[in-house]
């Protein structure tokens, strides 16, 4: 019976190394600009085993530039490990956060990709959705509740952010995100850029070093009760600003609303002090 099984698994590899072989010369030979559909899109993948469990990848027998000339939108993406995977120039790319492989979106570029299910449960962090749609994610039902590191932009937010993880994370782009600093994991900000969000509550004990709040709302705040007087390399249009800076504050401010704007020194990386008139 071993015997039969391994010359069954034989005759499948021979079969699907020419199966590709054919494809790959077909792709090479087709018109830049012209796609294909596949009859049969299995040969896209390979199958792994870890742990005693089993999931697909996509094959690296393919180049990607020729798997570019591929219409995914007959291709399903079940159990496949898209993890890091970079779809920019793919076409037809249809996925379901629900049925990919571990719920793994996490480090993926995903422009062109459209979604076609919910993120509940899913991890994306490190994901980059600019270019994709479809995306309709709430912050409470995704794994660990963790954005860190996301590109947010074509993103539309269905849910508060409270317990949620930032940090590095891009709201450019993205619609819907209303967000209160006191109910954000740790109260923490930090390296992220909030372009598009609302602020619907305050700053105090929030950590904002290195947080850019062009194009946001509803920003007011006080530098008498930021985390530790952090205002290292902030840019603070769009937001509100009250509070004498009388403290050591070591960075950058950048802003065209921040109150008695003239009586900031703006250096780079230096103590900024309230000017003496």
């Amino acid at each position: 019976m071993i015997y039969i099984n391994q010359i069954l698994k034989n005759t499948y590899e021979n079969w699907l190394r020419i199966k590709r072989q054919q494809l790959i010369r077909t792709l090479e030979s087709l018109e830049d600009g012209k796609h294909i559909t596949l009859s049969n899109p299995r040969i896209l993948f390979e199958k792994i085993a870890k742990c005693g469990q089993y999931y697909w990848e996509i094959t690296s027998v393919i180049n990607q530039e020729l798997l570019k000339k591929i219409d995914f939108s007959n291709v399903s993406f079940d159990n496949v490990d898209i993890s890091g995977f970079n779809f920019t120039g793919f076409k037809g790319v249809k996925l379901n956060p629900q049925t990919v492989q571990n719920k793994d979106l996490r480090r993926s570029k995903l422009l062109g990709v459209e979604f076609i299910g919910p993120f509940d449960g899913a991890k994306i962090a490190g994901a980059n959705f600019t270019g994709s749609k479809g995306a309709k994610i709430n912050p409470q039902t995704v794994k660990n509740k963790d954005l860190r590191g996301s590109e947010l932009s074509g993103v539309e937010f269905i849910g508060p952010f409270d317990g949620v993880h930032l940090c590095q994370t891009n709201f450019i782009g993205s619609k819907g995100a209303k967000i209160n600093p006191q109910t954000v994991q740790n109260n923490d900000l930090i390296w992220s850029v909030f372009s598009g969000v609302e602020f619907i509550g305050p700053f105090d004990g929030a950590n904002i070093y290195n947080t850019d709040f062009t194009g946001s709302r509803g920003a007011r705040i006080n530098l008498q009760t930021i985390c530790c007087y952090d205002l290292f390399t902030c840019v603070l249009t769009d937001a509100e600003v009250i509070g004498d800076l009388d403290m050591k504050n070591i960075g950058t401010i950048k802003s065209r609303n921040i109150n008695n704007e003239t009586e900031i020194i703006d250096t780079d990386h230096k103590l900024m002090r309230k000017k003496n008139k």
